[in-house]
């Protein structure tokens, strides 16, 4: 007698509607509320690229390389490399002969042309 007293009972209903699913998902939605001002964004990217700029020197103009005499090492390299080949280096001979070898094989525009892998 308890089974069919217990079968007889209604179920209570629930009803799962779609918002307060997607509240419990995606939380307040959007647009979000703001974690910081533009202006405290703004400090703090400002303050990453000072600290990027004392570590890394190398984001100098044109000018300041200039001055700093950077723009004479790379002619050094090159009168360098020069001198190499002329002196008949086995290694940068190599060097050179497979660069020459794979701009032969890969001519300029024989890439992926119009994306088609």
């Amino acid at each position: 007698m308890f089974n069919i007293i217990f079968y007889l009972q209604p179920l209570k209903p629930f009803i799962i509607t779609k918002d307060a699913i997607q509240k419990q998902v995606f939380g307040l939605g959007y647009p979000s509320i703001p974690v910081m001002t533009i202006d405290d964004f703004y400090r703090q990217k400002f303050q990453k690229m000072v600290e990027e700029q004392k570590q890394n020197r190398k984001g100098q103009s044109l000018q300041d390389s200039a001055f700093a005499g950077t723009g004479l090492n790379k002619e050094a390299e090159d009168i360098h490399n020069e001198e190499l080949l002329e002196k008949d280096d086995p290694i940068t001979l190599m060097k050179a002969r497979q660069w020459d070898d794979w701009k032969d094989e890969n001519p300029r525009g024989s890439g992926n042309r119009y994306n088609k892998g």
